[in-house]
């Protein structure tokens, strides 16, 4: 029986090529697709983003630590696709 109970998860991306940001993009919107949380875990709810906040890293890279929520086979898929897209990430599960 999958899982049908709502995770929470940081995805860390060090270090991307700023080429394949929007490619990154693409994979949280196809495979996320729970109903976003008002305020994630451990979270301040005045400080909501709902947008992926990416930062330089160096020289044309990006970086980015984003709170999500999901179910573990939504987080499953995105992994999957990050890794087709050659993404170095890390989805951390946080325990709620």
């Amino acid at each position: 029986m999958p899982n049908t109970q709502q995770q929470v998860a940081i995805l860390h991306i060090d270090d991307l090529p700023t080429y394949l940001r929007a490619d990154v993009e693409k994979q949280l919107d196809a495979t996320l697709k729970s109903e976003p949380m008002a305020a994630l875990p451990g979270t301040d709810p005045l400080d909501i983003t709902w947008c992926t906040r990416w930062e330089r890293a160096g020289h044309r890279l990006v970086r980015c630590r984003q709170p999500l929520n999901g179910l573990e086979g939504e987080f499953a898929a995105l992994e999957a696709g990050l890794r087709t897209i050659g993404a170095t990430f890390t989805l951390e599960r946080v325990r709620t």
